[in-house]
Parts: structure tokens; sequence; C-alpha cells
């Protein structure tokens, strides 16, 4: 199991992940699927369609999710998306995921910049904070927490997969005991 890190009520951080090694094969095909599926206006993901990429990535994440919370196991969903920025292109816009059934949402980055490019969560009550983007670290957080990525300065591509997932109950932290 990776190392667990709290860095606060609402996000949580698991480093020593084989992310890197898993996500960096991949790297141009994701890219080239972000740019060949342009999102519709107001929308900066895209829906990541391919299976295979999809599953892998489920044995990676779901044992972290049932060993660190609570959830309900009758219905249990995953949603990976596609989000390129560089320092030129970016949607540096809050937003949250409380549509649907997401009770789980998190970011993994395949080339995380050098300057800037990271995450900025919108903490109750209103408290904005940034959390610098690393390679091999998994942050979640609840999916009704508002949230944006930060532009960077830097003009390499900034890739991450954002991930949702979806339950009925609302999860509880195992460790920590923070019900999200």
């Amino acid at each position: 199991m990776p190392k667990f890190w709290r860095l606060d009520r609402w996000v949580h951080q698991y480093y020593d992940l084989p992310l890197k090694e898993f996500l960096d094969p991949w790297r141009d095909r994701l890219l080239q699927h972000f740019y060949d599926n342009p999102p519709p206006e107001g929308v900066y993901n895209v829906y990541c369609n391919i299976e295979e990429f999809n599953n892998h990535l489920e044995n990676i994440i779901n044992p972290i999710i049932h060993e660190y919370y609570s959830i309900d196991p009758r219905y249990e969903r995953n949603e990976y998306n596609i989000y390129v920025q560089d320092n030129e292109n970016y949607n540096s816009v809050w937003h949250n995921h409380t549509e649907g059934t997401a009770s789980i949402t998190g970011v993994m980055y395949i080339t995380p910049p050098q300057q800037g490019g990271g995450l900025e969560v919108l903490n109750p009550p209103r408290v904005p904070y940034s959390i610098a983007a690393k390679e091999n670290v998994l942050t979640l957080f609840p999916a009704w927490l508002s949230h944006r990525p930060l532009p960077q300065t830097d003009n390499e591509k900034r890739i991450c997969i954002n991930y949702s997932y979806s339950s009925y109950k609302r999860p509880v932290h195992k460790i920590s005991g923070d019900l999200w």
C-alpha cells in the first residue's frame, strides 16, 4: 500500500505509487486522444474511453479507495478524464464534481510542470491553498470541494488524469474519520 499523507481534513495524498512507470508509456496516446476529441465549449477535460488504460488504473486506485475509505460497495464507478495545459493554453476555472453520484475526486500527473501548474483547492470556509503538481502522487478530495488547475510559466505540456469515484454513500476515511 502507498504512504498516506493528510494535508488537511479535505485533501489526502498517496505517495510511492507506480504511476510514473505506468503513465509514461501512455503519454503520447493520451495527448493524441485529448487533441482528437476536443472538449465542448465550457468543458476542459476529455473523457478517457481507452479501456485498457482505465482498467489498469483501476487496479492501482481501487485498492486505495477500499483500504482507506468506507464506501458503499453496491455501486462503484470510476471515470477518468484527461486535461492538458501549458503556459499559453489553460483554464484556471473554479469547479467541483457534484453532478451525478461522484464522491471522491482525484488528480495525478503524467508530466507535472517545472514552474506552477499545481492544484488550488477552496477549503471551507472558502480559504484557498495550493498543492504542487508531483509525479507518483495521487491527490484525493471530496467531489464537492471547489478546485482549479493553476497556470504554469514553462511551456511543457502539463498532462494530468482527473479521477472521479462514484458511490451512493459519502466516504469516510478509515484512519482520520473524516466524512466527505
